[in-house]
């Protein structure tokens, strides 16, 4: 898994948020779907419904 957050300052307490799961997820012109499967590094991201083997 990789998470990359630029320009990030820690801070002392986090706020209590809700969420939600099990909805569909859009940004950066890619769709997130319940179960998908995330690959990153350095290069790029792919994302996929089925597991690369």
């Amino acid at each position: 898994m990789a998470l990359y957050a630029l320009g990030t300052c820690s801070r002392k307490a986090i706020p209590v948020t809700s969420g939600e799961r099990g909805v569909r997820l859009s940004f950066g012109g890619i769709e997130f779907n319940q179960g998908d499967y995330l690959y990153a590094d350095t290069d790029g991201v792919i994302v996929t419904a089925n597991k690369i083997v």
